[in-house]
């Protein structure tokens, strides 16, 4: 752990940075088995910070998607659900 460390902080790189460079160097995992490998979970502080982030980013775009009625906006997420792929075709 001592060499990790050390070697991690020469680089700027937490040992977790550098646990994933080294699961990536040799495998090509997708974000859940990453997570898997990391035991990756939301924190309650890292919670209420997705939280107050969801709630900027609807205020910041409230002033573009406030002007739609619930349906209009149903339609604009399955669009942009599909165009970034996080939805089936």
């Amino acid at each position: 752990m001592g060499a990790l460390t050390r070697i991690g902080a020469e680089h700027e790189l937490s040992l977790t940075q550098l646990r994933v460079l080294g699961i990536l160097r040799d495998r090509t995992p997708r974000m859940a088995e990453l997570a898997d490998y990391l035991e990756v979970f939301m924190t309650a502080a890292g919670l209420e910070l997705a939280e107050r982030v969801h709630t900027e980013v609807r205020r910041a775009l409230d002033p573009a998607t406030g002007r739609l009625d619930a349906t209009e906006r149903q339609a604009l997420t399955r669009l942009l659900e599909r165009m970034l792929g996080s939805a089936p075709a």
